[in-house]
């Protein structure tokens, strides 16, 4: 039947896609997707390695010696020395955690971005505890928690917005 209840029963074009994933006589099965969300958490594991080896290195001479350039390259821009080296390391934390939502996101479309939010700071509050007990070469601080959770709600708040944007946001974000 049609949509209407009468008549013969509608087949939906050859090649296209059903809603419901499902293949049959002239539907193609929902390969894409799996593939690219594979690929995605490829990219995710990378990042994760790559973050796991900064945030938890015994010692931070990398990052402190980006930090410490950034802040030289600031204070010759004009921006004020005191204030300048800590809201650098605010914005370089939340750079460095915003692409981790982005990409759990890609591979994990069903968390909402509070969720996500809830699992950063969980996470980083371990982090810094690690940092601060167990790593004497480097501090734990709240701040950090505070930068790298909101660098996270950040990531995954933009990509609700991508999806919204695009026509993708399947769900009440």
């Amino acid at each position: 039947m049609d949509e209407w209840g009468d008549g013969p029963p509608q087949r939906p074009p050859a090649g296209s896609v059903p809603l419901d994933g499902t293949s049959g006589p002239g539907r193609v099965p929902r390969v894409g997707l799996d593939v690219r969300r594979a690929a995605w958490g490829v990219v995710l594991v990378a990042y994760v390695v790559a973050l796991v080896t900064v945030v938890l290195a015994p010692s931070a001479p990398a990052p402190n010696r980006v930090l410490a350039e950034l802040i030289e390259r600031a204070v010759a821009a004009g921006a004020p020395p005191q204030p300048t080296d800590h809201v650098i390391e605010v914005l370089l934390n939340l750079a460095l955690t915003a692409p981790l939502t982005v990409l759990a996101s890609l591979v994990w479309p069903r968390p909402s971005w509070r969720d996500w939010t809830a699992w950063a700071f969980l996470v980083f509050s371990a982090v810094e505890l690690v940092q601060g007990l167990l790593l004497p070469a480097r501090d734990g601080s709240f701040s950090d928690i505070v930068a790298n959770t909101g660098g996270c709600c950040l990531g995954a708040v933009l990509v609700v917005a991508l999806r919204r944007a695009t026509g993708r946001g399947d769900r009440s974000d």
